[in-house]
């Protein structure tokens, strides 16, 4: 499924690494189409939420079937103390 190429200027929502849902005018830069060619572009905030929810749900579920050799009961292996759920 193709996604529309959002006008210039025109406001798209995406969603940041840290699962923060951010605003931004379409440049037709670099970084727009790196975001558009990943699926991270979105007409609606609510469609970004739901998509940041449903990858939440899926990187859940591949850390109970392969967690890369950390130990996933303890806390301090599982990556950055900064890491979010």
């Amino acid at each position: 499924m193709s996604q529309l190429v959002p006008a210039q200027g025109e406001t798209y929502y995406f969603v940041t690494s840290d699962g923060s849902i951010l605003d931004v005018p379409w440049n037709g830069d670099e970084t727009d189409y790196d975001r558009l060619g990943f699926g991270n572009v979105f007409r609606r905030k609510g469609n970004a939420v739901a998509a940041r929810d449903e990858m939440k749900g899926l990187f859940r579920k591949y850390r109970k079937v392969n967690s890369n050799g950390f130990q996933t009961n303890n806390r301090k292996s599982q990556g950055s103390r900064n890491s979010r759920e």
